[in-house]
Order: structure tokens, then sequence, then C-alpha cells
């Protein structure tokens, strides 16, 4: 385990405003870009440093986040995953093959303004101003001003632009 993941973890488990200020402070100094204003809460962990925090972005409980970029203003809830692209396990057909060969890391880019509600799985991109409902599992690329729900997640209708 690296210095990074360690303090991760460590970080992840101080509770109330203390651990908000603890993770927030060592993720601004580690993470590629972290707002000073981030709010990230309890037992939510970062498994990559490559990541990109805007602005006024509130993290809930116990999320685990891979290399993404985060947009201004987005909120997301507790329990939300979001792994490094859809395919940084590799396929079936490699069994056999080096664990390196079989991983391919994608950042996922979620934009501005969006809600994230609670268990979701995010593996692809979301546009500006965007909800994703509880549980959601996006696979594919979420276009701004929609609201997307289901496993896999899918557009229900559009919101109006801000």
């Amino acid at each position: 385990m690296n210095f990074f993941s360690t303090w991760s973890e460590v970080f992840s488990l101080f509770p109330g405003i203390m651990g908000i200020w603890f993770r927030r402070a060592f993720y601004v100094g580690t993470l590629k870009c972290c707002s000073k204003d981030v709010g990230i809460g309890f037992g939510t962990l970062f498994s990559k440093q490559d990541v990109t925090i805007s602005p006024q972005v509130s993290i809930g409980e116990y999320c685990v986040i891979g290399l993404c970029e985060i947009g201004e203003g987005t909120l997301l809830g507790s329990n939300i995953d979001i792994p490094s692209g859809r395919h940084q396990h590799g396929s079936a057909g490699t069994m056999g093959t080096s664990k390196s060969h079989l991983q391919t890391y994608t950042p996922v880019r979620i934009g501005k303004n969006c809600w994230i509600g609670n268990g979701a799985i995010i593996m692809n991109d979301i546009g500006d101003n965007c909800i994703i409902g509880a549980g959601s599992v996006v696979v594919k690329p979420i276009p701004a001003n929609s609201v997307a729900v289901g496993n896999p997640a899918t557009v229900k209708s559009r919101t109006m632009a801000e």
C-alpha cells in the first residue's frame, strides 16, 4: 500500500467537523486539484490522486472515488462509487493475463451543479445540471440538463438550463 492510499483510509475515519477539516486539508495537499471549500463525509476515500474537485462540492459519507473530475456546485449523496471508468478490471476473455494488462483507467467527468443520489455508481460522464437518481448505475454518458434513473441509468426528462 502506498502513502496516499494509507492516509486516505486513515483520514476517512475521523468523525465530525474535525474529520471534515482533516480530510479537506489532506486532499487539498494531495489530489491533482481540490477546492478549499469541499466537504467530504466520514468514511469517504479516494483510490487515485489524479482527481479534480471544483469549488462548492459536497461529497457524502462512505463514497469510494477513483479518477474523476467533479464540477462546481455538485452534490454527491452517500455510498456513491465512482470507479475509474467501466473497464478498470478487464474482461472475462483475458483470464490468466497479467493483472497490469487488464487495467484501463478512464477519468469520469461530472459536470457542474449536479445532484447524485445515494448509492449511485458512476462509470461514465455526466453533463452539467443533471440529477441522477438514488441507486442508479451510469454506464453511458448522460447529456447536460437531464434527469436519469435506473440500472442502467436512462434519461427520463430534461431540466431547464440555468
